[in-house]
């Protein structure tokens, strides 16, 4: 009898303890009249310091330089050739452009521009 009491309480306690998570990250409704501090309010009172939004600019412009670097260096050949395609079709011509294993074992991009066999240029 009195482990069932014991697991009665534990249970309350861990349903109290996940609504005031729930309450936290703002996912449960809080009771009328009752004070939470949630996520919101904690990063609002964080944010009201100045040092604290210095310092999470700085992070923010860092985290988005290293993205715009790691894109630019990772996939900036792939966007150009996305873009000269798409810019080539607009103009009327086809581009492909064909991997070639150059000597050394180094991979080269080529670019192919293909013309039609039924026009006749000229």
């Amino acid at each position: 009898m009195a482990c069932c009491i014991l697991a009665a309480f534990l249970i309350a306690q861990v349903m109290a303890t996940l609504q005031r998570w729930g309450m936290f990250w703002g996912i449960v409704a809080v009771p009328e009249g009752e004070v939470v501090e949630t996520a919101y309010s904690t990063v609002q009172a964080w944010l009201r310091r100045p040092r604290v939004r210095l310092a999470v600019a700085v992070v923010a412009l860092v985290e988005l330089g290293g993205v715009a670097n790691w894109v630019y260096f990772y996939h900036g050949a792939h966007f150009y050739r996305i873009a000269d395609e798409t810019l080539s079709a607009v103009q009327g011509e086809r581009v492909v452009y064909v991997g070639i294993c150059g000597p050394g074992g180094e991979d080269r991009m080529v670019r192919v521009v293909l013309a039609d066999r039924g026009s006749s240029s000229g």
